[in-house]
Protein backbone atom coordinates (compact mmCIF):
# COMPACT_ATOMS: atom_id res chain seq x y z
CA UNK A 1 0.00 0.00 0.00
CA UNK A 2 1.33 3.85 -0.83
CA UNK A 3 -0.54 5.20 1.65
CA UNK A 4 2.53 5.21 4.62
CA UNK A 5 5.00 6.30 1.51
CA UNK A 6 3.16 9.35 0.62
CA UNK A 7 3.57 10.35 4.53
CA UNK A 8 7.10 9.88 4.02
CA UNK A 9 7.05 12.49 1.57
CA UNK A 10 5.29 14.84 3.79
CA UNK A 11 7.52 14.39 6.88
CA UNK A 12 11.04 15.05 4.09
CA UNK A 13 8.53 17.99 2.73
CA UNK A 14 8.19 19.37 6.54
CA UNK A 15 11.76 19.08 7.41
CA UNK A 16 12.74 20.72 4.20
CA UNK A 17 10.63 23.78 4.79
CA UNK A 18 11.77 23.86 8.67
CA UNK A 19 15.35 23.75 7.63
CA UNK A 20 16.08 25.96 5.33
CA UNK A 21 14.30 28.59 7.12
CA UNK A 22 11.34 28.60 4.03
CA UNK A 23 8.17 28.53 5.75
CA UNK A 24 8.84 30.49 8.50
CA UNK A 25 10.14 33.34 5.72
CA UNK A 26 6.93 32.83 3.85
CA UNK A 27 4.33 33.13 6.96
CA UNK A 28 6.17 36.71 7.80
CA UNK A 29 6.00 38.10 4.40
CA UNK A 30 2.21 37.24 3.87
CA UNK A 31 1.48 38.31 7.23
CA UNK A 32 3.42 41.48 6.10
CA UNK A 33 1.42 41.69 2.82
CA UNK A 34 -2.19 41.30 4.71
CA UNK A 35 -1.63 43.95 7.74
CA UNK A 36 -0.84 43.49 11.15
CA UNK A 37 -4.12 45.12 12.90
CA UNK A 38 -5.73 42.19 14.97
CA UNK A 39 -8.32 41.58 12.70
CA UNK A 40 -6.08 41.23 9.43
CA UNK A 41 -3.23 39.39 11.51
CA UNK A 42 -5.70 36.82 11.96
CA UNK A 43 -6.80 36.54 8.53
CA UNK A 44 -3.00 36.46 7.57
CA UNK A 45 -2.75 33.61 10.00
CA UNK A 46 -5.51 31.37 8.37
CA UNK A 47 -4.22 31.92 4.99
CA UNK A 48 -0.69 31.45 5.93
CA UNK A 49 -1.37 27.81 7.21
CA UNK A 50 -3.59 27.29 4.47
CA UNK A 51 -0.96 28.23 1.62
CA UNK A 52 1.84 26.31 4.09
CA UNK A 53 -0.30 22.99 4.03
CA UNK A 54 1.02 22.83 0.17
CA UNK A 55 4.90 22.82 0.87
CA UNK A 56 4.02 21.17 4.48
CA UNK A 57 1.85 18.69 4.75
CA UNK A 58 1.81 18.06 8.31
CA UNK A 59 -0.74 20.09 10.36
CA UNK A 60 2.04 19.16 13.97
CA UNK A 61 5.13 20.82 11.76
CA UNK A 62 2.78 23.68 10.55
CA UNK A 63 1.67 24.49 14.26
CA UNK A 64 5.12 24.65 15.38
CA UNK A 65 6.26 26.72 12.78
CA UNK A 66 3.37 29.28 13.09
CA UNK A 67 3.51 29.17 16.92
CA UNK A 68 6.85 30.99 16.44
CA UNK A 69 5.24 33.33 14.55
CA UNK A 70 2.62 34.39 16.55
CA UNK A 71 4.62 34.45 19.86
CA UNK A 72 6.78 36.98 18.57
CA UNK A 73 3.99 38.83 17.60
CA UNK A 74 2.52 38.72 21.00
CA UNK A 75 5.69 39.59 22.23
CA UNK A 76 5.69 42.72 19.72
CA UNK A 77 2.38 43.60 20.62
CA UNK A 78 3.49 43.59 24.31
CA UNK A 79 0.04 41.91 25.54
CA UNK A 80 0.47 39.61 28.24
CA UNK A 81 -0.63 35.52 29.00
CA UNK A 82 -3.99 35.00 28.88
CA UNK A 83 -5.19 37.98 26.56
CA UNK A 84 -7.81 37.41 23.89
CA UNK A 85 -5.35 37.94 21.04
CA UNK A 86 -3.28 35.14 22.23
CA UNK A 87 -6.01 33.24 22.67
CA UNK A 88 -7.56 34.07 19.36
CA UNK A 89 -4.49 33.36 17.43
CA UNK A 90 -3.55 30.36 18.82
CA UNK A 91 -6.55 28.87 18.76
CA UNK A 92 -7.04 29.72 15.57
CA UNK A 93 -3.68 28.04 14.40
CA UNK A 94 -4.74 24.81 15.74
CA UNK A 95 -8.25 24.48 14.55
CA UNK A 96 -7.44 25.25 10.86
CA UNK A 97 -4.08 23.44 10.44
CA UNK A 98 -6.48 19.98 11.43
CA UNK A 99 -8.63 21.08 9.27
CA UNK A 100 -6.95 21.98 6.03
CA UNK A 101 -4.58 18.59 6.57
CA UNK A 102 -8.26 17.09 5.86
CA UNK A 103 -9.51 19.37 2.91
CA UNK A 104 -5.80 18.97 1.36
CA UNK A 105 -4.02 15.66 1.56
CA UNK A 106 -1.32 16.13 3.66
CA UNK A 107 -2.11 15.22 7.12
CA UNK A 108 -2.29 11.63 7.86
CA UNK A 109 -5.49 11.22 8.51
CA UNK A 110 -6.48 12.44 4.62
CA UNK A 111 -3.65 10.21 3.46
CA UNK A 112 -4.68 7.39 4.92
CA UNK A 113 -8.46 7.53 3.96
CA UNK A 114 -7.45 8.35 0.33
CA UNK A 115 -5.63 5.22 0.37
CA UNK A 116 -8.56 3.35 2.00
CA UNK A 117 -10.67 4.63 -0.70
CA UNK A 118 -8.71 3.17 -3.34
CA UNK A 119 -8.09 0.00 -1.41
CA UNK A 120 -11.53 -0.61 -0.66
CA UNK A 121 -13.50 1.21 -2.75
CA UNK A 122 -11.41 0.48 -6.23
CA UNK A 123 -12.12 4.59 -6.82
CA UNK A 124 -8.77 6.19 -8.11
CA UNK A 125 -8.63 9.20 -6.39
CA UNK A 126 -6.45 12.27 -7.69
CA UNK A 127 -4.84 14.44 -5.48
CA UNK A 128 -6.04 17.87 -7.57
CA UNK A 129 -9.55 16.24 -7.21
CA UNK A 130 -9.39 16.35 -3.44
CA UNK A 131 -8.20 19.85 -3.91
CA UNK A 132 -10.97 20.96 -5.68
CA UNK A 133 -13.45 18.75 -3.97
CA UNK A 134 -13.11 20.93 -0.90
CA UNK A 135 -11.94 24.14 -2.02
CA UNK A 136 -15.40 25.55 -1.51
CA UNK A 137 -15.54 24.73 2.26
CA UNK A 138 -11.65 25.79 2.54
CA UNK A 139 -12.89 28.97 1.56
CA UNK A 140 -15.91 28.83 3.68
CA UNK A 141 -13.37 27.80 6.81
CA UNK A 142 -11.42 30.43 6.31
CA UNK A 143 -14.03 33.00 6.61
CA UNK A 144 -16.52 31.90 9.33
CA UNK A 145 -13.52 30.35 11.23
CA UNK A 146 -12.08 34.74 10.87
CA UNK A 147 -15.16 36.41 12.17
CA UNK A 148 -15.77 33.65 14.98
CA UNK A 149 -12.88 34.22 16.54
CA UNK A 150 -13.17 37.92 16.40
CA UNK A 151 -16.36 37.56 17.35
CA UNK A 152 -15.61 35.31 20.35
CA UNK A 153 -12.06 36.85 21.07
CA UNK A 154 -11.92 40.60 20.58
CA UNK A 155 -9.27 42.29 21.47
CA UNK A 156 -8.78 44.26 24.81
CA UNK A 157 -6.92 47.54 22.88
CA UNK A 158 -8.67 48.74 19.51
CA UNK A 159 -4.87 49.13 18.03
CA UNK A 160 -1.90 47.07 18.34
CA UNK A 161 1.08 48.56 17.35
CA UNK A 162 4.49 47.20 17.18
CA UNK A 163 3.72 44.29 14.49
CA UNK A 164 5.06 45.34 11.39
CA UNK A 165 7.85 46.37 13.10
CA UNK A 166 8.82 42.63 14.23
CA UNK A 167 8.11 41.28 11.09
CA UNK A 168 10.04 43.32 8.60
CA UNK A 169 13.35 42.90 11.50
CA UNK A 170 12.64 39.42 11.41
CA UNK A 171 12.51 39.55 7.32
CA UNK A 172 15.86 41.79 7.83
CA UNK A 173 17.55 39.10 10.10
CA UNK A 174 16.56 36.45 7.52
CA UNK A 175 18.77 38.44 4.91
CA UNK A 176 18.31 37.58 1.51
CA UNK A 177 17.25 34.45 -0.09
CA UNK A 178 19.71 31.72 0.11
CA UNK A 179 20.38 28.55 -1.91
CA UNK A 180 18.78 26.14 0.40
CA UNK A 181 15.41 28.11 0.41
CA UNK A 182 16.02 28.56 -3.94
CA UNK A 183 16.13 24.75 -4.09
CA UNK A 184 13.57 23.62 -1.37
CA UNK A 185 10.79 25.98 -3.11
CA UNK A 186 12.01 24.35 -5.83
CA UNK A 187 11.17 21.12 -5.45
CA UNK A 188 8.43 21.85 -3.25
CA UNK A 189 6.34 23.57 -6.39
CA UNK A 190 7.57 20.79 -8.49
CA UNK A 191 5.69 18.58 -6.37
CA UNK A 192 2.31 20.80 -6.14
CA UNK A 193 2.61 20.99 -10.30
CA UNK A 194 2.95 17.43 -10.45
CA UNK A 195 0.17 16.65 -7.90
CA UNK A 196 -2.00 18.93 -9.60
CA UNK A 197 -1.78 17.55 -13.25
CA UNK A 198 -2.15 13.80 -11.61
CA UNK A 199 -5.34 13.67 -13.56
CA UNK A 200 -2.93 14.32 -16.81
CA UNK A 201 -0.12 12.10 -16.07
CA UNK A 202 -1.70 9.50 -13.48
CA UNK A 203 1.57 9.33 -11.55
CA UNK A 204 0.54 8.25 -7.92
CA UNK A 205 0.78 11.32 -5.22
CA UNK A 206 2.41 9.19 -3.52
CA UNK A 207 4.84 8.00 -5.54
CA UNK A 208 5.43 12.06 -6.52
CA UNK A 209 5.40 13.27 -3.23
CA UNK A 210 7.72 10.21 -1.90
CA UNK A 211 10.07 11.05 -4.94
CA UNK A 212 10.09 14.88 -4.41
CA UNK A 213 11.31 14.39 -0.51
CA UNK A 214 13.93 11.88 -1.43
CA UNK A 215 15.60 14.06 -3.73
CA UNK A 216 15.93 16.51 -1.12
CA UNK A 217 18.63 14.00 0.37
CA UNK A 218 20.32 13.14 -2.69
CA UNK A 219 24.08 14.89 -2.65
CA UNK A 220 24.01 16.91 -5.18
CA UNK A 221 20.79 18.58 -4.17
CA UNK A 222 22.74 19.59 -0.49
CA UNK A 223 19.31 20.00 1.23
CA UNK A 224 18.69 17.24 3.96
CA UNK A 225 21.63 15.12 5.41
CA UNK A 226 22.01 11.87 6.43
CA UNK A 227 21.96 13.74 10.31
CA UNK A 228 18.53 15.66 9.73
CA UNK A 229 17.22 11.77 8.02
CA UNK A 230 17.99 10.14 10.99
CA UNK A 231 16.81 13.12 13.45
CA UNK A 232 13.16 11.89 11.45
CA UNK A 233 10.13 10.98 13.62
CA UNK A 234 9.31 7.99 11.99
CA UNK A 235 6.91 6.25 14.24
CA UNK A 236 3.93 8.10 12.73
CA UNK A 237 4.67 6.72 9.98
CA UNK A 238 5.13 2.89 11.60
CA UNK A 239 1.73 3.90 13.47
CA UNK A 240 -0.52 4.34 9.89
CA UNK A 241 1.61 1.49 7.81
CA UNK A 242 0.05 -0.60 10.96
CA UNK A 243 -3.00 0.82 11.03
CA UNK A 244 -3.52 -0.15 7.02
CA UNK A 245 -2.27 -3.69 7.36
CA UNK A 246 -4.21 -4.12 10.36
CA UNK A 247 -7.64 -3.03 8.06
CA UNK A 248 -6.50 -5.64 5.26
CA UNK A 249 -5.68 -8.32 8.04
CA UNK A 250 -9.48 -8.04 9.25
CA UNK A 251 -10.50 -8.21 5.43
CA UNK A 252 -9.01 -11.10 4.53
CA UNK A 253 -9.79 -13.12 8.07
CA UNK A 254 -13.19 -11.97 7.40
CA UNK A 255 -12.71 -10.38 11.32
CA UNK A 256 -14.10 -7.00 9.64
CA UNK A 257 -17.03 -8.24 8.41
CA UNK A 258 -18.15 -10.20 11.69
CA UNK A 259 -17.46 -6.97 13.50
CA UNK A 260 -19.15 -4.46 11.19
CA UNK A 261 -22.31 -7.53 11.88
CA UNK A 262 -22.59 -7.83 14.98
CA UNK A 263 -22.01 -3.95 16.05
CA UNK A 264 -24.82 -3.24 13.35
Amino acid sequence: NDTPWFLMGAILFGTMASKSGLARRLAYTLTLRIGTSYSRLLLALIVSDFMLTFLVPSGMARVTIMAAVASGLLGAFGVGQGSNVGRGMFLILTYTAGVFDKTIIAGAAAITGRGVIESVGHTQVYWSQWLVAFLPSDIVTILVAWRLTLWLYPPESASLTGGRKYLKDELSKAGPWTPLEKKSLALMLAAVFLWATDFIHHISPSMIGLGIGLLSVLPFTGILGSDDFRKLNFLQLFFVAAAVSMGNVLSATKGLSVLTNTVL
